[in-house]
């Protein structure tokens, strides 16, 4: 149903993702065809669990969906 209504990816790296939930999102991502998005879900500073730019790299098996982007 997401496909069909017009979803292209998912959030496969978080800013508190460890290795395993990005090996499992990622999984998702290929499995349904999708692409890879990232956020480092940094809301402030008073977030002590969340580091800003600190983001763990997209898995190379997954095409991010930034370069769905035109321009």
């Amino acid at each position: 149903a997401f496909k069909e209504s017009g979803g292209i990816g998912i959030e496969v790296v978080t800013g508190s993702s460890n290795a395993d939930e990005i090996n499992t999102a990622a999984a998702y991502a290929r499995r349904f065809e999708l692409s890879g998005s990232a956020g480092s879900d940094f809301h402030g500073y008073d977030n002590t669990w969340v580091k800003l730019g600190k983001l763990a790299a997209m898995p190379a098996s997954v095409t991010p969906v930034w370069e769905k982007w035109e321009g």
